[in-house]
C-alpha cells in the first residue's frame, strides 16, 4: 500500500504541487475559499431555518444551493490535489478518513435539506407553498437537518485542521 502512495506522491503533478513555491499555497487557498462558500452558505441557510433573520424570505435563500454545490466541487478538486502531494501522510491518517466521513454526511444532509426546502418539481407557487405549509408541517425534521448541517460541517472543518498537527497523532 505504501508503495502505491509513494508512487502517487512521485507523480509529476504531485511533485509539481509539493515542490512549487506558489502551487500548493494557491491550491490550499482555493480549498479554503471553496470551504467558505459551501460551509458559509450552508450555515446561513441552516441558521435561517432555525429562525435567525426570520425577516429574510427562505425561498430566496434556496437559490444558494447551486452555489454551495460549486463550492463543494472546488473542495473536491483541490482536496484531491492536496492529498496527492502528501498521499503517504494523509491516506494513512485515521483523522482524514473520519473527516471525509463527516464531509460525506454533511453533503448528504445538504442534499436532503435542499429536497425538503425545494422539491425537484417546484415552481414558484409550489415553492411558496412548500416553504410555508410544508415547513410548518415538517418543521421539526427540517430544524434537525439544519442543526445537523452546522454540527457536521463544524466537525469536518475541525478534523481537517487537526490533521496538520503532529501532537494529535495519538495512534502512533
Amino acid at each position: 500500500m505504501l508503495e502505491f502512495l509513494y508512487w502517487v506522491e512521485e507523480a509529476p503533478l504531485s511533485v509539481a504541487i509539493a515542490g512549487s513555491r506558489y502551487m500548493y499555497p494557491a491550491i490550499l487557498a482555493g480549498h479554503g475559499m471553496g470551504m467558505a462558500v459551501v460551509v458559509g452558505l450552508s450555515w446561513a441557510v441552516s441558521l435561517r431555518v432555525l429562525g435567525v433573520a426570520s425577516e429574510l424570505p427562505l425561498v430566496g435563500m434556496t437559490k444558494f444551493f447551486p452555489v454551495m454545490w460549486v463550492g463543494l466541487g472546488v473542495n473536491a478538486v483541490t482536496g484531491i490535489l492536496l492529498t496527492m502531494s502528501a498521499a503517504s501522510r494523509v491516506l494513512v491518517d485515521p483523522v482524514f478518513f473520519v473527516k471525509m466521513t463527516f464531509v460525506a454526511l454533511a453533503a448528504v444532509n445538504l442534499w436532503l435539506l435542499k429536497r425538503e426546502l425545494l422539491p425537484d418539481d417546484a415552481t414558484i407557487p409550489t415553492v411558496n407553498r412548500a416553504l410555508g405549509a410544508t415547513i410548518l408541517h415538517s418543521a421539526g425534521k427540517v430544524k434537525i437537518m439544519a442543526v445537523a448541517s452546522i454540527v457536521l460541517w463544524g466537525v469536518a472543518i475541525t478534523l481537517g485542521r487537526l490533521m496538520g498537527y503532529t501532537f494529535f497523532r495519538f495512534w502512533q
